[in-house]
């Protein structure tokens, strides 16, 4: 299963309620069976769901002009597994991600369908209901979630067996932007960063040392920015470090260190055989209204 976190610093709850609701790929079975999951939600229409995420974001305790107003969050399974699945088994998959990621925030969730992909999108607010306190959860936190959700998938679906992953050195994007998400559905073209994230990972499986990995880059027609004496990222359309990308100075440094280099380029040629390939999209609405 591939969990995909996408924040917004704006409240666009509507837009996205919208969304899911009424867009063409939101998933009906033969039966014309769908669900709209609700925690900490009450209203029937998208307009009065809105005004309570409204309701709820007036009581942040920390004001940031920068501050996540909200998540849109993706549950996704493998076309492979198509046959194997259920409404049922999605909506109940769904119920324990909101129970993983933390009851004390607001969620709406509904399934989608694109082409042969099955997943689940998730509108959750970015306010705590009850402290008023972001609910944010760290990078750490978000890989036990998708450990946890798995294991959960795994212990109780065993038949979804295609969309098992490697979440601990999975290469998938976990936390992205709104924006790029978007850019990557509309356009169905990689966004600047995800292109050289795999051009950047190439040239690591290259490079035998830690010069030879900055001049195959520069020889790609890349530049290299430095900050603080050393070199910290791309400059592009704009400045992107080198750890965004996932190359911290630890990575980079074991080009340097032949042993643990090799360690380092094992495992990330083991999970790319792993890894099969999936193009999340936005979703939602129904039939059924199921208050949690």
């Amino acid at each position: 299963m591939i969990v995909k976190s996408l924040s917004r610093k704006t409240k666009t709850w509507e837009q996205l309620l919208n969304y899911m609701m009424h867009d063409k790929d939101r998933y009906q079975d033969e039966y014309g069976d769908s669900f709209v999951l609700k925690h900490n939600v009450t209203g029937r229409t998208i307009r009065s769901m809105t005004k309570q995420f409204e309701k709820n974001e007036e009581n942040r305790l920390h004001h940031r002009s920068n501050s996540v107003r909200m998540y849109h969050e993706v549950l996704s399974w493998s076309n492979k597994d198509t046959k194997n699945m259920t409404v049922g088994k999605m909506q109940d998959m769904a119920k324990k991600y909101i129970e993983l990621r933390g009851e004390n925030s607001m969620f709406v969730a509904v399934p989608h369908r694109d082409k042969t992909h099955w997943h689940v999108h998730f509108c959750i607010s970015g306010t705590k209901i009850e402290t008023g306190l972001a609910s944010r959860i760290s990078r750490d936190e978000f890989k036990n979630i998708k450990k946890e959700i798995q294991q959960y998938q795994i212990e109780k679906y065993s038949e979804l067996s295609n969309s098992i992953v490697n979440h601990d050195t999975s290469k998938k994007k976990e936390f992205v932007s709104e924006s790029e998400y978007q850019f990557t559905k509309r356009t169905k073209q990689l966004s600047e960063k995800e292109r050289t994230k795999e051009l950047l990972t190439k040239i690591y499986k290259q490079s035998t040392s830690k010069k030879d990995f900055y001049k195959r880059i520069q020889d790609k027609g890349l530049k290299i920015y430095d900050r603080g004496g050393k070199k910290y990222g791309i400059e592009g359309d704009r400045r992107m470090r080198f750890n965004t990308f996932g190359f911290d100075d630890r990575k980079i440094d074991a080009l340097d260190t032949t042993i643990e280099f090799r360690q380092l380029r094992d495992a990330d040629l083991k999970n790319n055989d792993k890894e099969y390939d999936y193009h999340a999209d936005e979703e939602l609405d129904n039939n059924i209204s199921i208050d949690n």
